[in-house]
């Protein structure tokens, strides 16, 4: 992500994003329902996933995460949580979990969520998922789903591993 601050907002059934104090709309065409993880090109949600490895570098095929190690995504549409968000807070110390189940399956293998929640600094909306990486994935490109509630975010996103 090139903008050093990035809002995301729902506005009706399309998303947006503020970029340097104006919104301006992706034309997505999302439901409200939907599970949208974030992509490292915003615009195509699809690809290499925004993803941090373990020391908070880029996941990217010249930086694959290791088996076994824990993978930090990003979505949005997470529903209600708790505490109940609030539109444009900035969340410091008072993270919010939502209500519903997060579960999540790399390759179609489940992958243990160890945390689902808001991150630090991050604007209420924004849910950081840690993921462990299963052990029994194969090298490589690997696509990358979270549910939450059951309902799937889009498909498309990958992960690289080593």
């Amino acid at each position: 992500m090139t903008e050093s601050r990035m809002l995301w907002k729902r506005v009706g059934l399309h998303s947006a994003v503020f970029r340097k104090g104006v919104l301006q709309p992706l034309g997505l065409g999302l439901p409200s329902w939907a599970k949208w993880l974030w992509s490292a090109k915003v615009r195509l949600g699809k690809g290499q996933a925004a993803a941090l490895n373990p020391d908070s570098t880029p996941n990217s095929v010249a930086n694959p995460v290791e088996r076994g190690s824990v993978i930090v995504v990003y979505l949005t549409g997470e529903g209600q949580t708790d505490p109940p968000g609030q539109d444009g807070r900035i969340i410091v110390t008072d993270a919010r979990k939502p209500l519903l189940r997060v579960t999540a399956s790399i390759a179609g293998l489940p992958a243990e969520v160890l945390y689902a929640g808001s991150g630090a600094y991050l604007v209420s909306g924004v849910c950081q998922v840690n993921i462990s990486i299963p052990m029994a994935l194969e090298r490589g490109t690997n696509p990358i789903e979270v549910q939450v509630g059951g309902i799937p975010s889009q498909r498309g996103v990958t992960i690289e591993v080593r």
